[in-house]
């Protein structure tokens, strides 16, 4: 909108173009003299620049809605301007034939100029397909340039490569002339690799992501890619010689430009990280500080520690430092000597007894594999926590004895329950074994594990493996990757990244806590815990799949975007703050994908609903999630303490974890057969409102942990229409404001507005 003293009257003989157009300003001032009573509308799509001066960016009037997605065209010709061989562009949305449109390019284009010289009069066979193959590799070259800025609906589906624009005769653009694509010239569902890199990435991905064939121009995420994947396909990458980051592959989705990153940092790139040898001899009796290189012991403590192992330095594997979130653990530990809340507790019902023996000796088998299994933690009478790898363990297993009469299922339920959970750190392993006899027959058997020794991921490599030993395929297993070498590699990236500076930019001006509810206590042990699981329906699940892939990321980042909607609405904030659960795995460390230890990191997210369409808050959150991929092994305690609050404070009492979880099928579960029956598992943390949610490759399943003093119930149904308003309005308006979107189901709506709100009265 423009005014002033030089503003023209109108347009001549067309009053109501002029009255559309020419409007009263509603900043009119008439003690100003450069202040005009109207304004006229140009239509133009500009941005001030810092000098002052406008940057023209398109027309507004070329604004179409593409796929539910409204799109300014005169965004992506800015960006086609911005790639130096593009000297004139214009972006149209064309009906496609099938009842929808499409956005075509138009563009003239430096190299296709000279090309388009060169094979002008070419009337060669061989002549013609290069000059359609350089055609085809400007626009592949153009998509790629628009992927890195614009997202996957926004990039057109046909480029048009001309000598000029057609222009009016006012020199405007002519786009009634503009001639209809080539469509042969376009990129085609499948493009078949052609480097030696590029066949490696195509056999990879089609492993990894089990699809049957992928092309050149695929994206990971849009093909159901996700950080857990991104794993595979590091160590896979790793097992071929090459060296990659987990960055790269949010960076450059599609699988050319990693294949382009690989080709030029790979193979003579930053090497694999490799850990430091553990050089304690077997049967060593004496062991020094020299012996020990990812700690800094005296010899004195080193001593300390031998006399607290059953059998001394000789049983002694290794020593190392505890990774961010053990640390964590270990301080929640040492607030209780009664319970502890990461204790995992798992019940069965065993109708066997005879199998008993069999489950044990399936136990014992992992203990040998993994050495965080066989591991003890100390810190009294030393400079800084320690883990002790033993190199033999006794698993604890003990018979209860109850006086007859008494019911055994009653008193094992109660044995389990979370407020009942407790474990010595001191004594490897840090898991036992609690049975209690029915009859001749049938038993309960009670399975306590600690959490400081294995994550999620870790649960389920120890599901798998045994499923491996009941079947007898044990020895197909790949080598168990020790836990050294993650603490290894969690030293050396921490002494790399700029923590501070990151997480001081993100969190510097908060000062006030996160609590949905006022719930601000974050060491319970878990005993006023309530849980309630969920199954997403499967129409939403479906959905959900479905806009990620259109949108080319991640169902974690939807999740995380309507859980930040949650916290605004219980909290009253329009800025949350939550600790999110990562993956730990994705820095690149060898055999991640079998290792087993406490790799997971909680680190804040930190989301804005205020003032954000529905599409850039979800997008927004995939560029907060990604960005905190390099900094996954950075300590809670540091990221809270770059906060604006004061030293003690929470910065937040919420949790998050997107976990991707595998069902083993019936024939591959060790621990539920006709003879040995789950009938409860435990697991909990120190926070007051937690959510965990299950990606099972097709469904979603929900977990909520709250606090007693909240109604579960309620919240699960405010999450559930959290999700089903952020699909819905993605799919419809995404350029809605995501401050109208209401998580209220339409019954407590209704209890609001009208139950609660009637005044009618005599």
């Amino acid at each position: 909108h423009i005014g002033g003293t030089g503003l023209a009257r109108g347009y001549l003989n067309q009053p109501e173009l002029t009255r559309e157009k020419f409007i009263a300003n509603p900043f009119y001032d008439e003690n100003d003299p450069n202040s005009s009573e109207r304004l006229y509308k140009t239509g133009d799509l500009v941005r001030y620049l810092p000098d002052g001066n406008l940057e023209f960016l398109g027309r507004i009037d070329h604004q179409v809605k593409i796929r539910g997605f409204r799109i300014e065209l005169g965004e992506i010709e800015h960006q086609l301007l911005s790639n130096d061989q593009v000297n004139d562009a214009v972006v149209v949305a064309l009906d496609s034939g099938e009842g929808d449109k499409r956005l075509v390019a138009y563009v003239t284009h430096d190299e296709a100029l000279a090309m388009l010289a060169s094979s002008e009069h070419e009337h060669d066979d061989a002549q013609a397909e290069i000059a359609q193959r350089l055609r085809h590799d400007v626009i592949e070259s153009l998509k790629q340039h628009l992927s890195q800025d614009l997202p996957d609906y926004m990039v057109p589906s046909a480029f048009v490569v001309l000598a000029q624009l057609p222009l009016t005769p006012n020199g405007k653009i002519d786009r009634k002339a503009l001639p209809a694509p080539d469509m042969s010239l376009q990129q085609s569902k499948y493009v078949a690799p052609t480097t030696e890199t590029e066949k490696l990435l195509c056999e990879i991905w089609q492993e990894v992501l089990g699809v049957e064939q992928v092309g050149i121009t695929d994206n990971f995420f849009a093909l159901g890619g996700h950080s857990l994947l991104v794993m595979s396909v590091i160590a896979k990458i790793q097992g071929a010689g090459l060296s990659l980051a987990a960055k790269d592959i949010f960076a450059s989705p599609q699988l050319c430009g990693l294949a382009s990153i690989l080709d030029k940092t790979g193979k003579h790139g930053v090497a694999v990280f490799t850990a430091p040898e553990n050089v304690i001899p077997a049967s060593c009796q004496y062991i020094t500080p020299a012996m020990l290189p990812l700690v800094s012991l005296t010899q004195e403590h080193i001593e300390h520690i031998a006399a607290q192992v059953p059998g001394g330095m000789e049983n002694i594997q290794d020593i190392y430092p505890l990774g961010p979130l053990q640390e964590g653990i270990l301080f929640t530990h040492m607030m209780s000597d009664k319970s502890d809340p990461y204790v995992l507790s798992s019940l069965f019902e065993v109708k066997d007894v005879g199998v008993v023996d069999a489950f044990m000796a399936g136990i014992e088998f992992i203990l040998s594999r993994h050495d965080a299994l066989r591991t003890a933690i100390l810190w009294e009478g030393l400079s800084q926590p320690v883990q002790v790898v033993c190199r033999q363990v006794e698993l604890p297993v003990t018979w209860l004895e109850f006086d007859e009469g008494v019911d055994i299922e009653r008193e094992m339920v109660a044995r389990s329950l979370p407020e009942n959970q407790w474990m010595d750190l001191t004594q490897a392993p840090l898991l036992s074994v609690k049975l209690a006899r029915v009859d001749t027959k049938r038993c309960f058997l009670l399975l306590q594990f600690h959490h400081i020794i294995s994550d999620h991921v870790g649960l389920e490599i120890i599901q798998h493996e045994l499923s491996a030993y009941k079947a007898g395929t044990f020895d197909d297993l790949l080598p168990a990757a020790p836990y050294r070498n993650f603490i290894a590699h969690t030293l050396e990236q921490t002494s790399k990244t700029d923590a501070q500076a990151y997480f001081g930019e993100l969190l510097g001006d908060i000062d006030e806590p996160t609590a949905p509810f006022g719930l601000i206590d974050t060491q319970g042990d878990g005993s006023r815990i309530v849980e309630l699981k969920q199954a997403l329906p499967v129409e939403v699940a479906s959905k959900v799949r479905a806009l990620c892939k259109r949108l080319a990321i991640s169902p974690a980042s939807l999740f995380h975007s309507a859980f930040g909607l949650l916290l605004s609405a219980c909290s009253g904030k329009g800025d949350v703050v939550f600790g999110s659960v990562m993956s730990g795995r994705l820095q690149g460390v060898l055999g991640a994908e079998t290792l087993l230890g406490v790799c997971i990191n909680t680190l804040p997210v930190r989301l804005n609903i205020d003032d954000v369409s529905a599409l850039n808050f979800v997008l927004n959150t995939e560029k907060i999630l990604r960005a905190l991929v390099p900094f996954e092994q950075v300590s809670l305690s540091l990221a809270e303490s770059c906060s604006g609050l004061a030293s003690n404070a929470p910065l937040f009492s919420a949790m998050f974890n997107y976990r991707h979880s595998v069902a083993l099928d019936d024939n591959a579960q060790p621990f539920d057969d006709d003879s040995l029956v789950m009938l409860s598992a435990q697991e909990r943390t120190n926070y007051p409102f937690n959510l965990n949610v299950d990606d099972f490759g097709v469904g979603f399943g929900l977990d909520f942990q709250l606090d007693s003093s909240v109604d579960v119930e309620r919240v699960m149904s405010y999450m559930q229409m959290a999700i089903v308003q952020l699909v819905d309005c993605l799919s419809v308006c995404p350029d809605k404001s995501v401050q109208g979107l209401s998580i209220l189901p339409p019954e407590e709506v209704h209890q609001q507005l009208v139950q609660w709100n009637d005044t009618q009265a005599d």
